[in-house]
């Protein structure tokens, strides 16, 4: 599998977040996003998953195995059915691992709301739930924005473990953050200091 990134510009509105950025990675690759609020960090993970187009440039996707589903994308956003129980909501997506799911729901401590409108639970434990989806995923590629938003150490840990799981098995990662790194040997693109380089 291979991800290729070939002379980006990315202009929104007035503002060029980006210009001529090119990147590959290969089966078990991660990239680390960084920079502050506004220099493109969820634009970029946005056009990768084709969500936005580029103003120039090309990204291309190589699967030799050519799943129907290349790309996981998680964003700020958990999009889950507020009126639906954690299990409903992943068992919509992935209704044949419910096994599966309940080992990662225990993991992350929501035994307890298996059967719980989303709406009543918190911010946390609603990221936590969306990130049991995505670990069920079997895209080749997942792109996670900030994933490890308003967990706490233990919380993050267990993310890392199943990054980590996925890159073992061959998949390439992409993920934005903010604050803690959640793999910390990961290379690191920084929005910031690539717009500094730009304007000097």
């Amino acid at each position: 599998m291979i991800l290729e990134l070939y002379q980006i510009t990315l202009i929104r509105g007035h503002k060029k977040l980006f210009e001529r950025l090119s990147l590959c990675l290969k089966s078990g690759e991660p990239l680390t996003v960084r920079g502050a609020n506004g220099s493109g960090k969820t634009s970029l993970l946005k056009l990768i998953a084709g969500l936005i187009q580029p103003s120039q440039g090309t990204v291309k996707f190589n699967n030799p195995a050519a799943p129907t589903q290349t790309l996981n994308y998680l964003g700020h956003k958990n999009a889950l059915k507020q009126d639906l129980s954690p299990l409903e909501n992943i068992l919509y997506w992935h209704p044949s691992r419910k096994d599966k799911a309940l080992s990662i729901l225990e993991l992350f401590g929501l035994s307890a709301h298996l059967h719980t409108p989303v709406k009543k639970l918190s911010q946390g434990q609603q990221r936590r739930i969306a990130l049991t989806r995505t670990f069920l995923n079997s895209a080749p590629i997942w792109l996670l924005d900030e994933p490890a938003a308003n967990l706490d150490a233990p919380g993050q840990a267990i993310v890392t473990t199943h990054l980590q799981k996925h890159l073992n098995g061959g998949g390439i990662l992409i993920l934005s953050e903010h604050t803690t790194p959640l793999l910390p040997h990961s290379p690191v693109l920084d929005l910031d200091a690539l717009n500094t380089q730009r304007a000097a």
